[in-house]
């Protein structure tokens, strides 16, 4: 079967699943891997219009309703139109100071008590846990399994639902989006002296392309300044143009950055430095990783909006 044919059977199934009502949500979890490498960036974008029309969903009044007049972050009137153009140009964009000290300080509040879970051992901890009782056998990096529990804390849910982000993903997705992922992470120096690739791997701090849903867009807001020893975010510009799966790297799997310059050798590969407030938009199709701590900590929320859920194996929640 060609490209085209396949790729339109991919749109009819997004659509009955958008469409069935009671659908069963396990029902299409293998289009991930079968289906979602088939369209380019360009297609991904055109399909949240195609969608929208579709299905008939009120975009235009979503938009109205969320007008970012109403956003409780600092906003100059360019930021949205610009980080959209960013987006689609470059995949991530970084915006800094949007968010004011009394407003990380209330996130900071929410966040205090959170169960979080580390990655590869299972270990808990809180970040109460880990900043007042100064708890040192902490290692790694630490989410959020039940993201139910970040939505019920006030401060969160009403930045995951801002006007400003919901027409960043509205108008990037060029769909209604759907909020599919509000995890925190504390991320914390290896208790090893050198980088072990079993803790790289658990902890995401290899080059790997993300495919949880057809179309989507992660931002996240580093609640902690983030510097070089800090575990900065890093991604490759352009990527989610030229994906690692477009050069023979399966979806998720990781890659080191030796064979990451072998592929992109002539792409430039970005750093996110910023002070505790820091908003990072990424279309995380783009090649990207974080980086292991040398000392301090980085505390990050990390928001994710799709265009359909069809075909993931996350639930809504």
């Amino acid at each position: 079967m060609s490209r085209s044919l396949r790729l339109e059977r991919l749109y009819k199934r997004i659509l009955d699943y958008e469409l069935v009502k009671n659908k069963d949500h396990w029902k299409f979890f293998s289009a991930r891997k079968n289906d979602f490498y088939l369209p380019i960036h360009k297609e991904r974008r055109e399909f949240g219009t195609y969608l929208r029309r579709k299905i008939n969903l009120k975009f235009k009044k979503f938009l109205k309703r969320n007008d970012i007049s109403n956003s409780i972050l600092d906003l100059k009137k360019s930021s949205l139109e610009n980080c959209v153009k960013n987006l689609d140009i470059y995949g991530y964009f970084k915006l800094n100071k949007l968010l004011n000290k009394e407003k990380q300080d209330l996130l900071i509040n929410d966040i205090l008590d959170l169960e979080l879970t580390n990655r590869k051992n299972n270990s808990k901890t809180t970040f109460r846990n880990f900043t007042i009782q100064k708890d040192k056998n902490l290692s790694g990096t630490y989410t959020l399994l039940d993201q139910n529990l970040a939505l019920q804390k006030k401060e969160i849910l009403l930045l995951s639902i801002d006007p400003f982000f919901l027409n960043i993903a509205a108008k990037y997705l060029n769909t209604i989006p759907i909020l599919t992922q509000a995890n925190v992470l504390l991320s914390l120096p290896s208790m090893k002296k050198e980088n072990n690739p079993s803790e790289l791997n658990s902890y995401a701090q290899l080059f790997h392309q993300d495919n949880e849903y057809f179309s989507f867009l992660k931002i996240f807001i580093y609640l902690s300044d983030v510097g070089t020893n800090n575990g900065p975010h890093v991604y490759i510009p352009k990527t989610h143009r030229n994906q690692l799966i477009d050069n023979g790297i399966p979806f998720s799997q990781r890659v080191f950055d030796h064979k990451i310059k072998e592929i992109y050798e002539n792409y430039k590969i970005e750093n996110v430095y910023g002070k505790s407030g820091t908003i990072l938009f990424g279309d995380t199709h783009c090649s990207h990783k974080g980086t292991p701590l040398t000392e301090g900590y980085r505390l990050m929320l990390q928001f994710e909006y799709a265009s359909t859920l069809y075909g993931s194996e996350t639930p809504p929640f």
